[in-house]
Protein backbone atom coordinates (compact mmCIF):
# COMPACT_ATOMS: atom_id res chain seq x y z
CA UNK A 1 0.00 0.00 0.00
CA UNK A 2 1.78 3.39 -1.48
CA UNK A 3 -0.66 5.00 1.05
CA UNK A 4 -1.09 5.99 4.82
CA UNK A 5 -3.96 6.24 6.75
CA UNK A 6 -4.32 7.41 10.37
CA UNK A 7 -6.70 8.62 12.46
CA UNK A 8 -6.83 12.77 13.13
CA UNK A 9 -5.58 12.23 16.81
CA UNK A 10 -2.50 11.03 15.86
CA UNK A 11 -1.94 12.53 13.26
CA UNK A 12 -2.51 16.39 15.20
CA UNK A 13 -0.12 14.31 17.55
CA UNK A 14 3.08 13.57 15.44
CA UNK A 15 2.45 16.81 13.27
CA UNK A 16 1.89 19.85 15.80
CA UNK A 17 4.32 20.55 18.23
CA UNK A 18 2.19 19.87 21.72
CA UNK A 19 3.20 23.72 23.26
CA UNK A 20 1.59 24.77 19.62
CA UNK A 21 -1.35 22.87 19.98
CA UNK A 22 -2.01 23.18 23.30
CA UNK A 23 -2.00 27.22 22.95
CA UNK A 24 -4.46 27.06 20.15
CA UNK A 25 -7.50 27.73 22.48
CA UNK A 26 -5.48 30.23 25.15
CA UNK A 27 -4.94 32.67 21.78
CA UNK A 28 -8.38 32.16 20.13
CA UNK A 29 -9.59 33.50 24.12
CA UNK A 30 -7.34 36.39 23.57
CA UNK A 31 -8.50 36.98 20.42
CA UNK A 32 -12.28 36.87 21.41
CA UNK A 33 -11.12 39.31 23.86
CA UNK A 34 -9.75 42.12 21.26
CA UNK A 35 -12.64 41.37 19.11
CA UNK A 36 -14.68 42.95 22.14
CA UNK A 37 -12.82 45.87 22.33
CA UNK A 38 -12.57 46.40 18.78
CA UNK A 39 -16.73 46.11 18.23
CA UNK A 40 -17.93 48.13 20.94
CA UNK A 41 -19.35 51.46 19.51
CA UNK A 42 -21.05 54.54 20.97
CA UNK A 43 -24.19 52.35 20.81
CA UNK A 44 -24.04 48.80 22.45
CA UNK A 45 -26.69 47.81 20.28
CA UNK A 46 -24.96 47.75 17.41
CA UNK A 47 -22.16 45.43 18.59
CA UNK A 48 -23.62 42.02 17.34
CA UNK A 49 -23.16 44.02 13.86
CA UNK A 50 -19.15 43.50 13.76
CA UNK A 51 -18.15 40.88 16.62
CA UNK A 52 -18.64 38.07 14.10
CA UNK A 53 -16.16 39.39 11.72
CA UNK A 54 -13.95 41.24 14.61
CA UNK A 55 -13.74 37.70 15.76
CA UNK A 56 -12.86 35.86 12.71
CA UNK A 57 -10.41 38.66 11.86
CA UNK A 58 -8.54 38.93 15.41
CA UNK A 59 -8.03 34.77 15.74
CA UNK A 60 -6.25 34.78 12.21
CA UNK A 61 -3.78 37.62 12.81
CA UNK A 62 -3.45 35.53 16.74
CA UNK A 63 -3.30 32.37 15.30
CA UNK A 64 -0.71 34.07 12.96
CA UNK A 65 1.50 34.96 15.71
CA UNK A 66 1.15 31.95 17.41
CA UNK A 67 2.30 29.95 14.39
CA UNK A 68 5.51 32.46 13.11
CA UNK A 69 6.51 31.36 16.75
CA UNK A 70 6.89 27.75 15.39
CA UNK A 71 8.30 28.16 12.07
CA UNK A 72 11.27 26.89 13.13
CA UNK A 73 9.28 23.52 14.75
CA UNK A 74 7.39 22.04 11.98
CA UNK A 75 4.94 25.12 11.67
CA UNK A 76 4.89 26.82 8.52
CA UNK A 77 2.10 29.92 8.51
CA UNK A 78 1.16 32.03 5.63
CA UNK A 79 -1.61 34.50 4.01
CA UNK A 80 -3.40 33.40 0.80
CA UNK A 81 -5.89 35.33 -0.73
CA UNK A 82 -9.80 34.07 -1.89
CA UNK A 83 -11.45 34.79 -5.70
CA UNK A 84 -12.40 38.01 -3.82
CA UNK A 85 -8.48 38.57 -2.89
CA UNK A 86 -9.57 38.55 0.66
CA UNK A 87 -7.32 37.24 3.10
CA UNK A 88 -7.30 33.92 4.63
CA UNK A 89 -4.51 31.92 6.99
CA UNK A 90 -3.43 28.99 6.13
CA UNK A 91 -1.33 27.23 8.43
CA UNK A 92 0.76 24.08 7.36
CA UNK A 93 2.73 21.40 8.78
CA UNK A 94 4.35 18.49 6.06
CA UNK A 95 1.09 16.50 6.23
CA UNK A 96 -1.42 19.38 7.51
CA UNK A 97 -3.05 22.60 5.21
CA UNK A 98 -5.27 24.15 8.15
CA UNK A 99 -7.42 26.95 8.09
CA UNK A 100 -9.26 28.78 10.52
CA UNK A 101 -13.51 29.58 10.45
CA UNK A 102 -16.22 30.82 12.69
CA UNK A 103 -18.94 29.64 13.13
CA UNK A 104 -22.09 29.68 15.12
CA UNK A 105 -22.31 26.10 16.63
CA UNK A 106 -20.21 23.18 17.29
CA UNK A 107 -19.61 21.14 14.34
CA UNK A 108 -21.07 23.24 11.90
CA UNK A 109 -20.19 24.77 8.19
CA UNK A 110 -18.61 27.78 7.08
CA UNK A 111 -20.35 29.33 3.84
CA UNK A 112 -19.16 27.46 1.32
CA UNK A 113 -15.72 28.94 -0.63
CA UNK A 114 -13.83 27.64 -4.08
CA UNK A 115 -10.50 28.04 -2.07
CA UNK A 116 -12.08 25.76 0.98
CA UNK A 117 -13.22 23.36 -2.18
CA UNK A 118 -10.28 23.09 -3.95
CA UNK A 119 -8.37 22.50 -0.60
CA UNK A 120 -10.31 19.37 0.66
CA UNK A 121 -10.39 18.16 -3.19
CA UNK A 122 -7.89 15.65 -1.66
CA UNK A 123 -9.36 14.56 1.81
CA UNK A 124 -9.73 10.89 1.54
CA UNK A 125 -11.87 8.35 4.04
CA UNK A 126 -10.20 4.61 3.86
CA UNK A 127 -13.24 1.99 3.80
CA UNK A 128 -13.64 -1.71 3.41
CA UNK A 129 -14.15 -2.54 0.42
CA UNK A 130 -14.33 0.59 -1.53
CA UNK A 131 -12.35 1.30 -4.25
CA UNK A 132 -9.16 3.60 -3.29
CA UNK A 133 -9.50 7.01 -4.53
CA UNK A 134 -6.41 8.79 -6.00
CA UNK A 135 -5.30 12.00 -4.87
CA UNK A 136 -1.86 14.27 -6.01
CA UNK A 137 1.14 13.05 -4.96
CA UNK A 138 2.24 14.66 -1.51
CA UNK A 139 -1.10 15.72 -0.87
CA UNK A 140 -1.82 17.16 2.06
CA UNK A 141 -4.88 17.13 4.96
CA UNK A 142 -6.97 19.99 5.38
CA UNK A 143 -8.32 20.87 8.76
CA UNK A 144 -10.50 23.56 9.94
CA UNK A 145 -9.97 25.02 13.11
CA UNK A 146 -13.43 26.17 14.06
CA UNK A 147 -13.85 28.40 16.44
CA UNK A 148 -17.03 30.29 17.89
CA UNK A 149 -19.01 31.99 20.67
CA UNK A 150 -21.33 30.86 23.75
CA UNK A 151 -24.67 31.12 22.83
CA UNK A 152 -25.77 33.48 26.07
CA UNK A 153 -22.56 35.54 25.89
CA UNK A 154 -21.84 36.20 22.21
CA UNK A 155 -18.65 37.75 22.87
CA UNK A 156 -17.10 35.10 24.82
CA UNK A 157 -15.45 31.79 22.91
CA UNK A 158 -17.95 28.74 23.36
CA UNK A 159 -15.82 26.26 21.42
CA UNK A 160 -12.81 25.25 19.64
CA UNK A 161 -12.55 22.57 16.81
CA UNK A 162 -10.08 20.47 14.72
CA UNK A 163 -12.03 18.82 11.75
CA UNK A 164 -11.14 17.39 8.34
CA UNK A 165 -13.96 18.32 6.01
CA UNK A 166 -15.08 15.81 2.96
CA UNK A 167 -14.21 17.07 -0.87
CA UNK A 168 -17.99 18.26 -0.94
CA UNK A 169 -17.75 20.75 2.51
CA UNK A 170 -21.63 18.63 3.49
CA UNK A 171 -20.08 16.74 6.59
CA UNK A 172 -16.84 16.33 8.11
CA UNK A 173 -14.88 13.13 8.16
CA UNK A 174 -13.62 13.31 11.85
CA UNK A 175 -13.73 16.02 14.05
CA UNK A 176 -11.79 16.56 17.51
CA UNK A 177 -13.14 19.23 20.41
CA UNK A 178 -9.98 21.51 21.83
CA UNK A 179 -12.45 22.98 23.70
CA UNK A 180 -15.74 23.77 25.32
CA UNK A 181 -17.51 26.37 27.51
CA UNK A 182 -19.71 25.07 30.39
CA UNK A 183 -22.63 27.70 28.84
CA UNK A 184 -21.99 25.99 25.25
CA UNK A 185 -24.30 24.21 23.61
CA UNK A 186 -22.63 20.25 23.19
CA UNK A 187 -23.74 18.90 20.08
CA UNK A 188 -24.51 15.11 20.57
CA UNK A 189 -22.71 13.11 17.69
CA UNK A 190 -22.70 9.48 17.51
CA UNK A 191 -18.99 8.29 18.25
CA UNK A 192 -18.59 8.27 14.60
CA UNK A 193 -15.15 8.96 13.97
CA UNK A 194 -13.18 7.90 16.63
CA UNK A 195 -10.99 5.48 14.53
CA UNK A 196 -12.11 6.88 11.21
CA UNK A 197 -9.06 6.60 8.97
CA UNK A 198 -7.76 9.83 7.04
CA UNK A 199 -5.73 8.93 3.97
CA UNK A 200 -2.43 11.19 2.94
CA UNK A 201 -0.21 10.75 0.53
CA UNK A 202 3.46 9.43 1.06
CA UNK A 203 5.81 11.23 -0.72
CA UNK A 204 8.42 9.60 -2.96
CA UNK A 205 11.40 9.70 -0.90
CA UNK A 206 9.94 7.97 2.03
CA UNK A 207 9.18 4.36 2.58
CA UNK A 208 8.63 4.83 6.36
CA UNK A 209 5.47 4.00 7.62
CA UNK A 210 3.51 6.13 9.91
Amino acid sequence: MNDSYITLPRLVKEDMPDLFLNSITKEIKEAYRHAKIAAEKPLPEILLETIAIEQGAWVQCKLHQLGSRYSGHGINVKLEQNSKKRAHLEIETDRILASTHRVRTPDTFPPQANYREGNAASNQLWLTGITEPQAPENSKCNMYILHGPREDAPTELGFVQLAIPDPRQRCYLSIMDLYSSDESVSVTREEQFPEVLVRLKKTKKTNTSL
